[in-house]
C-alpha cells in the first residue's frame, strides 16, 4: 500500500500543477458535487461514477491522467475528510450508495487486509432501497438530502438532471478559493 502511494505521487499530488491543471477537465467529465451538510455540518461529497461520459473521457485522457484525476480527488476529499475530522474532534462517516455488482468483492478484501477497525466503522456500504434512506436520513436532514437518496432537495446540483454533464469547474473553483498553493 505504501509503494503503490510512492509510486502514484499520492502524498504530494495536490501540490502537483500539472496534476491540478487537468482536473478542471477531469471534473467536467466525471460528475461530482459538494452539496449540503449532514445534521453534524460535515459537507456532502456526492460522486457518480456511472454518469461519466465515458467516451469523451477517452478521447481526451490516457489511462494514466484518469487514474491521476481520480487519485487527485479522492486525496482532495480524504484530505478535507482528515481536516474536519479534527476540527469536530470526532470521525467523519462515508457512505458508499448503490455500488456496482463488483463492488462487495473489492470491499471484503480491503476492508480484511487493509483497513484498520476504526476507518472499517466509519465506511457504510448500502444498497439503494428503503434502508438506504432510512439510514442517510439518521445523518443527514432530508432538506439537504437530494430526492433521489429519499430527500426533498429537487433543485439541486446533484439533481439527476443536473449532474451528468457539469459545464463549471467547481471543485477547481473551491481550491482556487480556499488554497494557496495553487
Amino acid at each position: 500500500m505504501i509503494q503503490w502511494r510512492i509510486d502514484n505521487h499520492v502524498d504530494t499530488i495536490l501540490n502537483d500543477q500539472s496534476a491540478i491543471s487537468r482536473i478542471e477537465l477531469f471534473e467536467k467529465l466525471v460528475p461530482t458535487a459538494f452539496h449540503g451538510h449532514t445534521k453534524a455540518y460535515q459537507r456532502l461529497y456526492i460522486e457518480k461514477p456511472d454518469q461519466m461520459n465515458i467516451d469523451e473521457i477517452l478521447k481526451t485522457f490516457i489511462i494514466e491522467e484518469m487514474i491521476q484525476g481520480h487519485i487527485y480527488c479522492l486525496e482532495y476529499n480524504c484530505q478535507q475528510i482528515r481536516d474536519f475530522s479534527r476540527q469536530l474532534g470526532q470521525h467523519i462517516e462515508t457512505f458508499v450508495v448503490n455500488p456496482p455488482t463488483v463492488f462487495p468483492v473489492i470491499w471484503n478484501m480491503i476492508k480484511h487486509y487493509f483497513l484498520d477497525p476504526v476507518t472499517k466503522t466509519k465506511i457504510h456500504v448500502l444498497r439503494k432501497g428503503h434502508e438506504t434512506t432510512e439510514t442517510l436520513l439518521e445523518y443527514i436532514d432530508s432538506e439537504q438530502l437530494p430526492c433521489e437518496y429519499g430527500g426533498n432537495c429537487h433543485s439541486c446540483s446533484t439533481s439527476p438532471d443536473c449532474l451528468p454533464n457539469i459545464n463549471q469547474p467547481k471543485l477547481l473553483r473551491y481550491l482556487l478559493k480556499y488554497h494557496s498553493f495553487i
